[in-house]
């Protein structure tokens, strides 16, 4: 076994104009698609030049390092790091927290501050990815500082890649070989992951780093090629990669969008895109795009685009607040232009400052790292503090039982049928308090599953042998009914609660498709009573529309109502507007939150295909319970001092417990005009 030589690879100038243009294209991809989505809607790939671009200089970095001295010195190489990129981040992060204190309703207060915290420690994207968030659902409900979720990866890679290096370089000492089959490895196993998760749980493969590793990788492989040879190819064959490699990346910014399957592997198009241009490094033939690239606006924001990055996401969410209106044409133009000169400040005033400073750079990495972890905790202490004055209220189970104590009759629901309730104080207290509205969730929020859990979740009530069976399916609105249901007497009612419940967006059994394992449950076991559906309207079909999840829902329905079952759909709560949750969170009174709700007409605009379904299903029944909701032409978001929802689509717990004795009373009515006998 022979040994390869050890030769340190040729010095890659971090500052190549070509790469710096890749950084510029990145960014401001980013930062336009967060602006004007609907105009570029692949502009979300800018993440995964940025990634490529990274395991490149990294790799190359560190192989140079490894190569020269045998080793890689991970105290230095860490310091640098932190001195490069935290006291810019941290800046950022210690203003958007002076920003929420200032203008930010306290209701949002607990998410943003633990997501600050989490960014802090850069591990934003596990945060994300423990909350399930959708990032092509963000909208008004994403935290000024989600954007964190990338640049978390990016330092888990620091932190990790290295080490990685150093011990596959160890192995066979010398062997650059062994590197690249390593890495290779590692590459192709987090590109099926990547893959795998983005068929099965797209929020996982967006923001997990494993998913991601790839694209770094994708950059490392190539620095490893360019060490063995300073050029490949000839110039026209360079210029040539070269213009393939933009024109790929152009492709995906303007034909990929939110139902790309995404980062799997269509990534590799903007990933083979970016390290195409690199691998050309700057063609010199007369139609290259070299000059294009070396221009100096390009060269500018390519040399900011770091801190660009970090200010573009609270400014977008922040000001909203600011404004108390969506971000106009004009705003988000000034954005625009604030982003590039926010960036230039940073870069000049604080980045710059931070690397090269001799008490830092000269000192050793000790005193980097301590500076750097002190910083940290600063920024954690400020936003444990925010989010320690959201959640000192009392309890939303307090708040409800002096809230019923002090209204009694008019407390909630009662209030849209109670003539009495007309002249109650409007004055008086929001339950639960907007600061924690959006937190408002049910409490048996364990009874809900995920996909592939196929028996009940939760078996709640009587057992006796001849209590009423009850199943209930659906999805997070079928929490908000179990909800109101738990807090009923069930055991005095002599009713048998299984709960078939999927929090994925998807009803668990209106779905067979998707669910038939949960069909299979209920149909082959003893029948049920009464199924107790519940669905999401959502806000795809018009009202009146032609509802393609009609004919799904009338598929499952049959064979359980051949069996004997009755079907209660529960009529899905109408929807508000984004702008109704935000001026509710920020009322002190109800009649504060008075011009909160929507129109009738508005919070009825999608269809609710149960309803459909109820009128040419026999054997099933509807179960509206409108009234409480609305009148005849309006629909608040305080009713009976109670604030209706968390968000616009979802009750609160608290509205959800005054309903219970309504919607009981009205399943009792409908079974007893729907007398049944379930086969054994």
């Amino acid at each position: 076994m022979t040994t390869e030589p050890v030769t340190a690879p040729a010095r890659v100038r971090e500052l190549r104009p070509d790469i710096q243009a890749l950084r510029a294209l990145a960014c401001l991809s980013i930062v336009i698609y967060h602006l004007w989505p609907l105009r570029l809607t692949g502009g979300y790939v800018g993440v995964d030049v940025f990634f490529v671009i990274s395991g490149f200089l990294i790799t190359a970095h560190l192989l140079r390092e490894v190569a020269t001295t045998n080793s890689i010195r991970l105290g230095s190489f860490w310091s640098r790091r932190a001195r490069r990129l935290l006291p810019a981040s941290l800046l950022v992060l210690a203003v958007t927290a002076v920003g929420i204190f200032a203008f930010v309703p306290m209701a949002h207060w607990t998410r943003f501050f633990s997501e600050i915290a989490a960014s802090a420690f850069y591990v934003e994207n596990w945060a994300l990815y423990g909350s399930s968030t959708d990032y092509w659902s963000i909208g008004a409900a994403a935290s000024p500082v989600q954007h964190y979720w990338s640049l978390s990866v990016e330092e888990q890679f620091y932190i990790v890649w290295p080490l990685l290096i150093l011990l596959a370089w160890r192995f066979r000492a010398g062997r650059t070989r062994m590197l690249a089959i390593v890495l290779t490895v590692v590459s192709v196993l987090s590109f099926a992951y990547c893959v795998y998760e983005t068929a099965t749980a797209r929020e996982a493969a967006y923001f997990v780093t494993p998913a991601r590793v790839w694209e770094f990788g994708a950059g490392a492989l190539l620095s490893i090629a360019a060490s063995k040879a300073t050029r490949i190819g000839s110039e026209q064959l360079r210029t040539i990669v070269a213009w393939l490699g933009w024109a790929a990346l152009a492709v995906t910014l303007v034909t990929f969008n939110d139902t790309t399957f995404f980062p799997g592997y269509t990534a590799v198009l903007p990933v083979l895109g970016t390290a195409a241009v690199i691998w050309s490094a700057n063609p010199r033939t007369a139609w290259a795009p070299t000059a294009l690239s070396s221009w100096r606006p390009i060269q500018f924001a390519g040399d900011v685009s770091y801190s660009m990055y970090l200010w573009h996401w609270p400014l977008i969410v922040i000001i909203p607040f600011i404004t108390l209106a969506p971000l106009t044409t004009t705003i988000k133009v000034a954005i625009l232009v604030a982003t590039p000169i926010l960036g230039w400040a940073t870069k000049r005033y604080v980045e710059d400052p931070a690397r090269k400073a001799p008490r830092l750079a000269g000192r050793g990495p000790r005193r980097s790292l301590v500076l750097s972890a002190v910083g940290m905790l600063v920024i954690t202490a400020i936003a444990g503090t925010g989010f320690t004055v959201a959640v000192a209220q009392p309890s939303i189970e307090t708040q409800q039982s002096q809230g019923a104590k002090a209204l009694a009759a008019c407390f909630g629901a009662p209030a849209m049928v109670t003539p009495s309730c007309d002249g109650i104080d409007d004055t008086g207290t929001l339950y639960p308090a907007p600061g924690q509205a959006l937190t408002d969730v049910p409490t048996r929020i364990q009874c809900a599953g995920k996909l592939g859990e196929t028996t009940p979740i939760c078996e709640l009530g009587s057992r006796a042998p001849d209590a009423m069976r009850i199943a209930l399916v659906g999805n997070s609105h079928a929490e908000v009914m179990l909800e109101a249901l738990a807090s009923t007497p069930l055991k005095e009612n002599n009713w048998s609660v299984d709960t078939f419940i999927g929090r994925d967006g998807i009803s668990r059994w209106s779905d067979a498709t998707k669910f038939p394992e949960v069909q299979q449950h209920i149909l082959d076991g003893p029948a049920y009573d009464v199924i107790l559906v519940s669905y999401d309207r959502g806000n795809s079909v018009p009202t009146g529309g032609v509802d393609s999840r009609l004919a799904d829902i009338q598929k499952v329905w049959k064979p359980a109502i051949d069996r004997g079952s009755l079907v209660i759909a529960v009529a899905d709560n109408p929807r508000v507007t984004d702008e109704a949750i935000e001026c509710t969170v920020r009322a002190t009174t109800p009649q504060d939150a008075a011009p909160c709700g929507v129109s009738r007409d508005v919070a009825y605009q999608w269809n609710d295909p149960l309803v459909d379904a109820v009128k040419t299903t026999p054997g099933s029944a509807l179960l509206d319970l409108g009234k409480f909701y609305c009148t005849a032409t309006w629909c608040p978001t305080v009713i009976g001092n109670v604030i209706v929802y968390r968000d616009n689509n979802h009750l609160t717990a608290t509205y959800a417990k005054t309903i219970a004795p309504y919607l009981v009373s009205e399943m009792k009515k409908i079974i007893a005009a729907h007398p049944t006998t379930p086969a054994p």
